[in-house]
């Protein structure tokens, strides 16, 4: 669960995603690029308490929605931030210098 009032960077749910983790995170743009809602994740309203309860009632009774959840939230984070899948951007952007 990542309920920030503020916008904040995305490294817990980066790290949620390599622990193969579903996402509870506030609606901050910043977070919409990880999150993709109902997929690997949850993207709630700040000051809505009950929508969070029900994201979290809806992970905790349901395995088989935590577990697809959590695999994608892994794929997503090794999409967008493994360095062996980046490896080859870097190089470029590094030898354009």
């Amino acid at each position: 669960m990542i309920p920030y009032v503020i916008p904040h960077q995305a490294l817990p749910i980066i790290e949620a995603g390599m622990a193969k983790v579903p996402c509870l995170v506030s609606e901050h743009d910043c977070f919409k690029y990880e999150i993709i809602n109902d997929i690997n994740g949850y993207l709630l309203p700040i000051n809505n308490i009950y929508a969070w309860i029900e994201a979290i009632n809806k992970l905790v009774h349901d395995d088989e929605k935590r577990i697809y959840m959590g695999i994608n939230n892994y794929h997503n984070a090794m999409l967008r931030h493994d360095m062996n899948n980046n490896n080859k951007k870097l190089l470029s952007v590094l030898g354009s210098i």
